[in-house]
């Protein structure tokens, strides 16, 4: 679903972020950016990932309150 999406947002001309650790380890980081990267710096963030609540990409609580926070300072900058 996140590629499909990702297809129609370069479509429209919007500059696309991607964070996907299991990706980047396999296909390489060069094309995926860092979790602060996106609160940081995105207008609009959307998720697309299983939850998982264990293992070393645990999904539950993803986009915490901490999380939201950080994208909240970003937007008021």
């Amino acid at each position: 679903m996140g590629t499909e999406v990702a297809k129609v947002c370069h479509t429209l001309g919007m500059q696309v972020l991607l964070h996907d650790p299991p990706r980047a380890r396999k296909e390489g980081e060069e094309n995926f950016v860092t979790l602060d990267t996106i609160t940081g710096t995105a207008d609009i963030i959307s998720l697309h990932t299983p939850l998982s609540k264990a293992g070393e990409f645990a999904t539950f609580h993803l986009a915490d309150q901490a999380f939201l926070s950080d994208y909240k300072k970003a937007l008021v900058h």
